[in-house]
């Protein structure tokens, strides 16, 4: 059973690791990782704050382990079938599918891919930015 995800965004020299919380969402997190490797193209809210993201095949309509939004932690939003991390800032409120923490360490990264996604946004249109995500060896 996988425990560690990686996801990297190899142009923008970022990665992160992601622990796999199979005690409080086993379904999410095998339905997850049965869609990997996968190469995805990256999101960032518009109006909700700083939240990076990628599409994932995965459907997911009921709640399997409903927490607070909190920055590090992964979620996947329904509404839009992507896996989410709140990097900093950020203004939605209501409990979310949880389904992994990013490595403190790698914060860092992950904000830094943030603030790159969002303004590739703001600019658009234009070429994505793309995640990769695999289980770590």
């Amino acid at each position: 059973m996988a425990k560690t995800l990686l996801i990297e965004w190899k142009e923008l020299g970022c990665k992160a690791h992601i622990q796999l919380l199979w005690d409080q969402a086993p379904k999410l997190c095998q339905a997850i990782v049965d869609c990997l490797p996968l190469r995805s193209i990256s999101w960032h809210s518009v109006i909700s704050g700083d939240n990076i993201g990628f599409a994932l095949p995965v459907v997911c309509t009921t709640f399997e382990n409903p927490q607070p939004r909190t920055r590090g932690n992964m979620y996947i939003y329904a509404n839009g079938q992507l896996g989410i991390v709140p990097y900093g800032d950020f203004s939605e409120p209501g409990d979310v599918n949880t389904w992994g923490r990013i490595d403190d360490n790698d914060m860092g990264d992950v904000e830094r891919a943030g603030r790159t996604v969002a303004e590739f946004f703001r600019k658009g249109p234009g070429r994505p930015i793309f995640a990769d995500i695999s289980v770590a060896n």
